[in-house]
């Protein structure tokens, strides 16, 4: 539930969720798929395909698609790796502070 919550959260400027797609291409890759098949499976565009090749957000109307055509749950295609994002906060309070130390 706390994933479906995150995954609708909109990026700000750079910063990337923390929520990584390596285990649908892993899917894709022991099914013998390719990003195209998935893409006509789960009926979504090519844009859609990129944000996931690049770990971005993308809908979970999407995510649910493609849990739906390749029978799996979400954490068979996703991962969120919470320690990712604290780790960018931590680095960006250490450099707002040198900022304002200078």
């Amino acid at each position: 539930m706390c994933v479906i919550i995150i995954l609708e959260l909109e990026e700000t400027g750079d910063v990337q969720m923390p929520i990584y797609y390596y285990k649908l291409m892993d899917q894709l890759n022991r099914r013998g798929l390719k990003k195209i098949d998935l893409m006509e499976m789960a009926k979504f565009s090519n844009a859609t395909m990129a944000k996931l090749t690049n770990n971005r957000v993308v809908q979970t109307d999407v995510l649910e698609r493609i849990c739906d055509a390749l029978d799996c749950q979400i954490e068979d295609i996703m991962e969120y790796a919470r320690e990712a994002q604290e780790k960018h906060k931590d680095t960006q309070e250490q450099s707002t502070e040198k900022t304002d130390e200078g």
